[in-house]
């Protein structure tokens, strides 16, 4: 089991929740991965300054910028390895305010639940007029729920899912 962060450590989360609770791209080691986000983070911020950021968000509809216009080399390796895996996946934050990824099946309204003897966080979509009666949606990542760490036996409920 990976030892909790320290809740201020909000960069270090946020590397942590964009690399699906892993340091993969550091080869698991944290200070590497922390390292490739910040130069991730720091050329996507010089980008934006740049003029040809600005120019891009002026025009953008006319003409295209493409990877090759502004993107290259390590400070991008982040980006490429991390970012590409949550295709199809949104950030948002909870009612509680935690950062969770949610699938883009995923609507307002949806149910996160912890389900017994599961691993993951689950979106669940509540049937109309059915108490607790849920369709299974998909997957979700939130840091600090995928260890367990927020498990509690006494908040468990019977549900059906169909």
């Amino acid at each position: 089991m990976r030892p909790p962060l320290a809740s201020a450590d909000a960069e270090a989360i946020l590397c942590l929740t964009l690399s699906r609770g892993t340091w993969f791209v550091g080869g698991g080691d944290m200070q590497r991965s922390i390292g490739l986000f910040r130069a991730w983070r720091n050329a996507l911020i010089s980008l934006r300054n740049s003029p040809l950021g600005q120019q891009h968000q002026l025009q953008h509809q006319q003409a295209p910028v493409t990877r090759e216009n502004f993107l290259d080399g390590d400070r991008f390796y982040f980006q490429d390895v991390q970012m590409l895996a949550w295709r199809n996946y949104s950030m948002a934050r909870t009612r509680g305010n935690l950062l969770v990824f949610l699938p883009e099946e995923a609507k307002v309204g949806d149910e996160i639940a912890l389900l017994k003897g599961g691993e993951l966080p689950f979106v669940l979509r509540r049937r109309p007029g059915q108490a607790n009666v849920f369709r299974l949606v998909a997957a979700a990542y939130i840091h600090g729920v995928m260890f367990g760490e927020r498990w509690d036996e006494k908040h468990c409920q019977d549900i059906c899912l169909v």
